[in-house]
């Protein structure tokens, strides 16, 4: 008897959903234009920007624009090259053929949580796998990959594009109001959601409250004007609507380890 235990099976066995063709893990020091070579099969690729920045030429003449943080989904046919003129443009391209899955292509979409040191180490295990051209390795490799492919189509869930905008628009009205005593139930009227969404939006697009955010935003307005301009802290304090000269230097000190007048004296 089997205690404790889920069984399935799946019904619907195919071929593999993608086939590595080819991946590069590039360096690319100045200019560089890559004519992609013409092939037969039906491709898609994959364009992770590590580091620098570079462009996508599309055969219909659109330009995308890939800077570090950015995966970008393409299909072979329109894609007809790569350019960079920056002075370092690290990046790793996939290049797959896809079988029963589906995604946008021809677009650039900025990576939550990207880390270069893990998207280096994961492609080197890919890389690793399909040189041994042993089979099951390989098929390992296209396992291995599809796995990190959903990974990136998180971005591309509606709802998380979506909350993203908002988040967009809301940074926009924080930044322009930002000498303001500024609420989360401010932006909740402005924008027409309630408190709570407010705060579980930030905290999931931006990993910290609105509070923590206005925050940091006018402490950082704060540190500019500590190197350009003679306004004393009590000013400061009043130009961006802390309660005092005491509270903001507190929250200086917390979010830089120095006092403001320290800060300012350094430079």
């Amino acid at each position: 008897m089997l205690n404790h235990q889920i069984l399935a099976s799946n019904p619907l066995l195919s071929i593999a959903t993608v086939q590595l063709a080819n991946v590069y893990n590039t360096h690319v020091y100045g200019y560089y234009r890559n004519v992609l070579l013409q092939d037969p099969r039906n491709m898609h690729c994959a364009i992770l920007t590590l580091e620098g920045n570079a462009a996508i030429e599309l055969t219909n003449g659109e330009h995308i624009h890939l800077e570090k943080k950015t995966l970008f989904l393409g299909k072979h046919t329109d894609v007809r090259a790569l350019v960079s003129d920056c002075e370092h443009w690290h990046f790793i391209c996939y290049w797959f053929i896809p079988h029963n899955i589906t995604f946008p292509v021809n677009k650039a979409f900025l990576l939550n949580n990207f880390d270069t040191e893990t998207e280096n180490a994961e492609a080197t295990k890919i890389i690793q796998l399909l040189q041994t051209h042993i089979e099951n390795r390989v098929h390992y490799a296209n396992a291995y990959f599809f796995c990190r492919l959903l990974n990136y189509l998180e971005v591309l869930n509606p709802y998380t594009q979506k909350s993203t905008e908002l988040t967009e628009k809301i940074v926009l009205y924080i930044n322009m109001h930002i000498e303001e005593n500024l609420q989360v139930r401010d932006i909740a009227d402005e924008f027409r959601y309630c408190e709570k969404h407010i705060r579980h939006l930030f905290k999931t697009t931006l990993g910290m409250s609105p509070k923590q955010y206005i925050n940091k935003i006018k402490l950082e307005n704060i540190r500019n004007q500590l190197s350009s301009s003679s306004l004393s802290l009590q000013e400061l304090a009043e130009k961006y609507a802390y309660a005092s000269a005491s509270h903001l230097i507190n929250n200086f000190k917390k979010e830089y380890g120095v006092t403001p007048t320290d800060y300012r004296n350094s430079k």
